[in-house]
């Protein structure tokens, strides 16, 4: 039965994908125009049946009612069957061709995609320090003459075909500043944090230009300035301990720290920015030697080690003054 089947629905089939060019790839409007084909066609083909039907069962003898009824059964089953087989081979066919075409178009997106991030890649400020880091130490392992420049960002490749020794001295330069900051990563670890408690409470005392011991009673829990301390703590406690182990020069967010203490309404922008600047200051000329809680092994001994540090301290007061207190607050 489905053999004969089969050899009906067929040559229809056949004939649609004729119509159709047997495309496997269509747009949108290629799917819906042949779908509405396809219904169209298929509306024309049950009135065929029925109009078969129609014409021979009449011409039946009336003797014969119980064979017409019979007739009439299997000629319905067959017409039902035949649509079905011819329904959904043709919606499969359309499905499969817009699938295909999306697939198609997805995939040549995700390409272009792929080729613009790597652009951008290439040319990023993330890419370039990366690529000069990565010389700055292949130069100490194997020599400047033996420096590859492939793969790299087409900024250095520019600044390397300019001036070649300025490019190299640049890489010196870049060598000695990772050492010094590898050396700041371990020691930043080895600051307790009764002495960071010390280098905020003196950073609020010098910017507000009180005396150490009214910033100490002032800055305890539940006082006026005990917010201050808190997020000055968390600057060099969370901010600049993730800054030098994982930043890449990417600048960590303020926002989950924030500003707290505030001058009526706003935030005290000033008092941050000047207290961070006095705690650099502190931490270059050697000032903390004699604070509380500080090491006697001496962590922050090397200058070199504490400019860095400083450094990246400085970098907090660009992101203060780029702080929106209000947008913060209506999230």
């Amino acid at each position: 039965m489905n053999r004969i089947i089969r050899l009906i629905t067929k040559p229809w089939f056949s004939f649609y994908s004729r119509l159709r060019k047997n495309d496997k790839i269509q747009t949108e409007d290629q799917t819906v125009n042949r779908l509405l084909s396809f219904y169209l066609s298929s509306i024309i083909l049950a009135f065929l049946v029925a109009a078969i039907a129609a014409w021979i069962i009449p011409l039946l003898p009336k003797s014969q009612d119980g064979i017409k009824a019979i007739l009439e059964l299997i000629l319905a089953a067959a017409a039902v069957k035949l649509s079905y087989d011819f329904i959904r081979d043709v919606i499969a066919t359309e499905v499969s061709a817009a699938i295909t075409k999306v697939k198609e178009e997805q995939g040549m997106k995700l390409l272009e995609d792929l080729e613009t991030l790597r652009n951008q890649i290439d040319n990023s400020t993330i890419k370039q320090n990366l690529d000069n880091k990565y010389l700055a130490f292949l130069k100490q392992s194997l020599g400047a003459e033996s420096l590859k420049l492939q793969a790299i960002s087409p900024k250095l490749m520019n600044e390397y075909s300019m001036n070649r020794s300025v490019f190299e001295e640049q890489l010196d330069s870049k060598y000695r500043y990772e050492r010094n900051f590898r050396e700041a990563r371990c020691v930043i670890h080895e600051l307790p944090k009764g002495f960071l408690q010390v280098l905020a409470v003196k950073g609020i005392s010098d910017a507000l230009e009180i005396p150490l011991r009214d910033a100490i009673e002032r800055t305890k829990s539940g006082r006026d300035l005990h917010s201050f301390r808190v997020d000055l703590y968390a600057y060099l406690s969370a901010w600049l301990v993730c800054s030098l182990d994982n930043d890449n020069d990417m600048l960590m967010p303020l926002e989950p720290i924030g500003i707290s203490y505030r001058e009526q309404a706003s935030p005290d922008k000033e008092a941050y920015k000047t207290a961070i600047t006095k705690i650099g200051e502190t931490i270059l000329n050697g000032e903390y030697k004699n604070f509380n809680y500080y090491p006697p092994s001496d962590p922050l001994q090397s200058i070199e080690v504490r400019k860095v540090i400083v450094e990246r301290l400085n970098q907090i007061i660009g992101l203060i003054d780029n702080y929106q207190y209000e947008r913060i607050l209506r999230q």
